[in-house]
């Protein structure tokens, strides 16, 4: 009982829904060899620390200081009324994210990736508003599942395994976070519903 409720607790801490846009940008860096031939390493690395300051340390870290001043009960965000404002706060630096790669001119990919984790947010405080809870872990390795399948023949290298594998840990994270008892089924559907969708969104806007 207790390996489950560890391995429950580490797929739910690798696949943080905060780290999804740094594994979609890391799929398109190191399976387009050809396209980045010119990127050495170091500079993979400083695109992928960019990406994962804008989006996981800042939003991180400003939900752990609401925390601190008591706006929020954890940061577990276990209460549905918790999610509010770090929905609110994540979402603004998305759209930081967001903007910052559009205006650097940076690939069009990168910009779906961060336009449909933008639309994630957002839908997902919509939906926390209206009906309630919806799993913020699934509806990240939904989209990354969907980012994944939109990348496989983008990309130079054959990363099908890929897919298949952040397909497999797409299960896994839904059964941790119902073996965690953290949400109802309907909590995890919910959130692989709103994350293809928002992904779906995000390739199809800023790639027409």
């Amino acid at each position: 009982m207790i390996i489950f409720s560890f391995l429950a607790r580490f797929f739910s801490t690798v696949f943080h829904p905060l780290l999804i846009p740094t594994y979609g940008f890391a799929i398109y860096l190191f399976g387009n060899r050809y396209l980045f031939s010119a990127y050495a390493l170091p500079q993979k690395g400083f695109e992928l620390f960019r990406v994962l300051l804008l989006t996981a340390f800042f939003p991180a870290f400003s939900i752990v200081l609401m925390a601190a001043l008591k706006f929020i009960e954890h940061t577990n965000l276990r209460r549905r009324e918790d999610r509010i404002l770090p929905y609110i706060a994540t979402g603004f630096f998305y759209i930081w994210a967001y903007v910052v790669y559009q205006r650097t001119q940076e690939p069009a990919v990168f910009q779906a990736i961060l336009l449909g984790a933008c639309i994630s947010v957002f839908v997902g405080l919509l939906v926390n508003s209206l009906w309630g809870k919806v799993s913020m872990h699934t509806s990240g390795v939904g989209a990354l599942a969907t980012t994944a399948m939109f990348l496989v023949p983008m990309v130079s290298d054959n990363i099908t395994w890929v897919f298949y594998t952040v397909v497999l840990a797409a299960g896994l994270v839904g059964s941790s976070r119902l073996a965690l008892k953290a949400h109802t089924g309907k909590e995890v559907l919910a959130g692989y519903f709103v994350g293809y969708l928002s992904a779906y969104a995000g390739f199809a806007i800023a790639l027409r």
